[in-house]
């Protein structure tokens, strides 16, 4: 299981540098707010047990890179969680997860 400790920061950083990786927990609010009714919120998780499937997707190592790049975390961190994922995919416990959101309303 990779350190608790580098996957927050690893995830903070994420969150923090890159688009509005919050944006899913606001769509509803924006879609009332803009004054459209019948607003409808469909939200899927999306499951992966396969590291190289899940690392495009996630872009894992991409993510580790740009961490270490910034000091927010050290190169045997992000070795070690990178040695982590890897080595719990070839002993078939790898498991990522993302849940998509899919807002819909009308325009009044």
């Amino acid at each position: 299981m990779p350190d608790r400790t580098t996957t927050r920061k690893l995830l903070n950083f994420l969150c923090d540098s890159s688009g509005s990786r919050w944006i899913g927990r606001q769509l509803r609010g924006l879609f009332l707010a803009a004054g459209l009714t019948e607003v409808g919120v469909f939200a899927d998780t999306v499951m992966f047990t396969d590291y190289a499937q899940a690392n495009p997707v996630f872009k894992l190592q991409e993510t580790a890179a740009h961490a270490q790049a910034a000091g927010t975390v050290s190169p045997t961190e992000v070795n070690r969680w990178l040695n982590d994922l890897e080595q719990a995919n070839q002993v078939g416990k790898f498991f990522a997860v993302m849940t998509c959101f899919c807002v819909s309303g009308r325009k009044p």
